[in-house]
């Protein structure tokens, strides 16, 4: 397993949100595998299809728990460029752990609901797995908006912002200081 830390010429979004010894202390980023999905992340934040396509395999595979799965290359470019031109949906990868072929990443998003004018902040978990060098895989957990419960988009009693994580009052801040490459 990697905890990512920030090294000249990598992704901003790796930038770790906590202490590294919170988690077992440093581990150099070195993980291919997390720097590939890390920067399909940052792909999806400005919705860059070119960059987009060249992270994933040809038989690309995205399963969601509000969405039909999303099957191809092409398509799933499309599907990402598409969700952020109509939502202006971006992510922080608060956690990236990366084992054999496989790539977790709790994530935190900020998004407009389409037909809506406030912000919302979700989170949740990609599973990603790793096949000859680009993504195979995409298994994506959160609560969307569209499920018919009135349950904030967080996990009940979970301090995100004593834990370091963006919180909305704070998450423009943390987008700006990950793509300038400082620490939140």
């Amino acid at each position: 397993m990697h905890l990512p830390t920030a090294r000249a010429g990598m992704p901003a979004c790796l930038e770790p949100i906590a202490s590294p010894a919170q988690f077992g202390g440093p581990t150099p980023m070195n993980d291919m595998h997390a720097a590939l999905v890390v920067g399909y992340m940052n792909a999806c934040n400005r919705g860059d299809v070119p960059a987009l396509e060249s992270s994933f395999c040809e038989d690309v595979q995205a399963y969601f728990i509000d969405h039909p799965p999303v099957r191809g290359r092409a398509e799933l470019a499309a599907f990402w460029a598409r969700v952020h031109s109509i939502t202006g949906a971006r992510w922080t990868c608060d956690r990236v752990v990366s084992a054999d072929r496989t790539v977790v990443v709790e994530w935190t998003e900020m998004w407009t609901p389409k037909g809506q004018a406030e912000r919302v902040l979700s989170r949740g978990v990609d599973i990603f797995e790793i096949r000859q060098g680009a993504i195979g895989e995409i298994r994506q957990f959160h609560r969307p908006a569209a499920l018919p419960w009135a349950q904030p988009f967080e996990m009940l009693g979970f301090d995100y912002a004593g834990r370091g994580y963006p919180v909305e009052e704070t998450f423009d801040q943390f987008v700006q200081r990950r793509s300038d490459g400082r620490a939140p």
